[in-house]
C-alpha cells in the first residue's frame, strides 16, 4: 500500500515560532482558528498558540490539568 504525499506549503497561513526555542516552530494553515497548547520539542515547556492572531505565549504549569478536565467531562 502506497502512502499519499502532502504538499505542506499548500494553503499555508504562516509559521509561529516557540518563544523558548526559535528553532522549534509550527505551521498554521488557512482556515485554522482557535487556540492549542503544544509542548516544545526541546525543553518540554507548554506554550499556548493562538491561530487566529498568529501569536504564542508561555503557559503556567497546570498540575493535574488533564485529570481535572477528564473528571469534569465524564462525571
Amino acid at each position: 500500500m502506497e502512502s499519499e504525499s502532502v504538499d505542506i506549503s499548500e494553503n499555508l497561513k504562516g509559521m509561529i515560532r516557540f518563544p523558548c526555542h526559535k528553532d522549534a516552530k509550527i505551521l498554521v494553515y488557512e482556515g485554522t482558528v482557535g487556540k492549542a497548547s503544544i509542548q516544545c520539542p526541546y525543553c518540554k515547556q507548554i506554550c499556548v498558540f493562538d491561530y487566529s492572531s498568529m501569536t504564542v505565549a508561555r503557559s503556567k504549569k497546570l498540575c493535574g490539568g488533564v485529570k481535572a478536565i477528564l473528571n469534569k467531562t465524564y462525571h
